[in-house]
Parts: C-alpha cells; sequence; structure tokens
C-alpha cells in the first residue's frame, strides 16, 4: 500500500504516524490543543511533523481516532470532554486542509484496527481499553463493529454488583467503577501483592469483562491494552487469575477457553495512532 496518515487525538498528547506495508515509517508528537481551533493546529502540525520524519512519502489518507462520541459515517466527533470540544466536524476540516481522503473514528476503534495489525491477527478480534474509563473495540473480518448507534463495545458500564460503588455514569457496580483510571492507580494496585483484596477485585472486574466479551461477541481474541498494561506482565496475571476465580463457579464459562484467546499487548506499541492510519472513509458507510 501507499502511505497513510493517522493520529491519536488524546486528552493529554496527540501523535501522528505514519505507515507503510513495512510498518510504522514516520513518527511525531505534541501536546494536545484544547477547544476546536488549537486542537485542530497540533493535528495538523503533528501529521507533518510525522510526514517530514518519514520523508514526506506518497501519502493515501489520513484517520483520525478521538476520544468521545464519533458519527464515523459523517466524519463528526461530539462530546469530546477531555478536549473541551462539544462538535467538530473534523472530517471535512481535514480534508479541506491536507486535500486527503480522511476518516474519524473513536480511539478504541481505531486501537482495535492497531492491535490486529501490530499482532498480525486475521480472526475477529475485541480490543479491551483499560485507560481511564474501560471500553472495547470490535473487529471482526469485515471490519469495525460499531453497533446501530455507535455504542457498541461501551462494556464497562455493565453492572456485575447492584449495590457497588457509583460509576460516573451514574449506576452503581459497573466494571469501569473497579476497573477504571478514574477509580483505580494502577501504578499503586500492581505494586501491591497478587492476592491482595484490592488487585482481587480489579483482576474479577476485568475478568468479567473479558468474558461478557467472548459471550456477547464470541470473538477469537481479547486483546487487554491502555493505560493499566503498563504493567503487562501483572495485569495478565491478574486479569487470568480473575478469569479462573469466574471459571470456578461455571463449566459453561470455563468452556468459553478464555486463557487462550486472552492476552495483554506490549505497551510500546502506538496501535491508537497505527489504527487511525488504517481507517478508511469508505468502512465507516
Amino acid at each position: 500500500m501507499t502511505a497513510r496518515l493517522g493520529v491519536d487525538i488524546g486528552g493529554t498528547s496527540t501523535r501522528a504516524v505514519v505507515v507503510d506495508e513495512s510498518g510504522v515509517i514516520g513518527e511525531a508528537e505534541a501536546t494536545s490543543g484544547r477547544g476546536v481551533v488549537a486542537a485542530l493546529d497540533v493535528v495538523l502540525a503533528t501529521a507533518q511533523a510525522a510526514l517530514e520524519s518519514a520523508g514526506r512519502p506518497t501519502t493515501s489518507s489520513i484517520g483520525a481516532g478521538v476520544p468521545g462520541v464519533v458519527d464515523a459515517r459523517a466524519g463528526i466527533v461530539r462530546h469530546a470532554v477531555n478536549l473541551e470540544i462539544d462538535e467538530w466536524h473534523l472530517r471535512e476540516q481535514l480534508e479541506d486542509r491536507l486535500g486527503l481522503p480522511a476518516a474519524v473514528d473513536n480511539d478504541v476503534n481505531a486501537a482495535a484496527l492497531g492491535a490486529r495489525r501490530a499482532l498480525q491477527i486475521e480472526e475477529s478480534l475485541a480490543y479491551l481499553n483499560l485507560g481511564t474509563g474501560v471500553a472495547a473495540g470490535i473487529v471482526g473480518v469485515s471490519g469495525v463493529l460499531r453497533g446501530a448507534r455507535g455504542g457498541a463495545g461501551e462494556v464497562g458500564h455493565l453492572s456485575v454488583d447492584p449495590r457497588g460503588p457509583r460509576c460516573g455514569c451514574g449506576r452503581r457496580g459497573c466494571i469501569e467503577a473497579y476497573a477504571g483510571g478514574r477509580f483505580v492507580d494502577g501504578r499503586a494496585l500492581f505494586r501491591m501483592p497478587a492476592a491482595s483484596p484490592e488487585r482481587q477485585r480489579f483482576g474479577w472486574a476485568v475478568a468479567s469483562a473479558v468474558i461478557s466479551l467472548l459471550l456477547m461477541v464470541d470473538v477469537e481474541h481479547v486483546v487487554v491494552g491502555g493505560g493499566m498494561a503498563r504493567s503487562r506482565a501483572a495485569l495478565l496475571e491478574t486479569i487470568s487469575n480473575g478469569v479462573v476465580a469466574l471459571e470456578a463457579d461455571s463449566t459453561f464459562i470455563a468452556g468459553l477457553d478464555a486463557h487462550r484467546r486472552l492476552q495483554v499487548i506490549d505497551p510500546g506499541i502506538d496501535v491508537a495512532a497505527i489504527g487511525a492510519a488504517l481507517l478508511s472513509r469508505e468502512s465507516a458507510r
């Protein structure tokens, strides 16, 4: 393929990569802007810097992954609160300013595509992002599963205990309330013993998300990533222990063979930016 440009627009930083059939050939990073004007300026500058670092190859498209509610068909981002943006017609602006076909999607959907490419997976995959929140991007053999209203993969808001702690969504006992970075300090958590109640509770919650994804969409692979994956080995151990606990109560759950289908991706792989480069305008239609 000719080179493609991908941009991961996060609440803290914006990363751009240029990829071709050999992998990442150029990259750049900058602090994200706040508001539409500043955020777009950073995206454009970072994209140009990545192209410069790649030697300005012939580029066929640009894709952007953004946190928030994304209408992939229209290329519009709404309620990107970490960027202080209510509505952003991002695809239109990218095409006008860069003169390339553009695609826009939720950042976790983009990361799912990036994980599939980085791990050279051909089968279906769910990318479970453990960051500030908890959500999954789901990719089948025909592309990203977004759902009727873009809500596919919001597994973090499944309640696993109606008497549990209050989640940011307003409900009680959501997986995110036990495993999201808004509620859990990952660095402190993984300094605790594996048998500590805190790690066991976290592992049970994430394992519940893994099992829920296998039950709902029966993907071949569940790949876990995000900020919590910085402690990769400890995270995999903790989730695996949670899976064992859930399997002990049910031969049906044990039959899902979750251990074989579960992995934690290397946190050094920039799956969101790589996946953004793989987005295409046609696939969102």
